[in-house]
């Protein structure tokens, strides 16, 4: 009986490990973990001299779902990988973004470039 209740309390305390290194996008509950950039905004950024642009892209984005869908209560984190390395750390292989349920959403290298972007 004291073996199972240890093994639970154990198994308990190692699913979020298991999570994080076994499904990539749970990566962006805490990415500063992974060593990128996080600022008071919702921006976590691998290269901090890109910080304005994908700042610009943020706020671009959430603006038009604001304007075409409705307003956002809470802003999801927005993650930009500008190296592949940061791309891979999150589980990128040939898409361009994709997001986390309302957690946030992860945007690679290839769709920092304005010919991604849909006017």
């Amino acid at each position: 009986m004291r073996v199972s209740k240890l093994l639970v309390v154990v198994a308990m305390h190692l699913m979020p490990v298991l999570a994080w290194a076994s499904f990539k996008p749970t990566r962006v509950v805490a990415p500063e973990l992974l060593g990128l950039y996080c600022t008071q905004d919702g921006i976590c950024i691998d290269d901090i001299k890109r910080i304005q642009e994908a700042r610009e892209l943020k706020n671009e984005a959430v603006q038009f779902i604001n304007d075409r869908i409705g307003r956002l209560d809470d802003v999801p984190r927005a993650v930009f990988c500008s190296s592949s390395a940061c791309a891979k750390s999150f589980g990128f292989t040939l898409q361009g973004a994709y997001n986390v349920g309302t957690v946030g959403f992860v945007i690679c290298s290839l769709s920092l470039y304005s010919f991604y972007k849909l006017l």
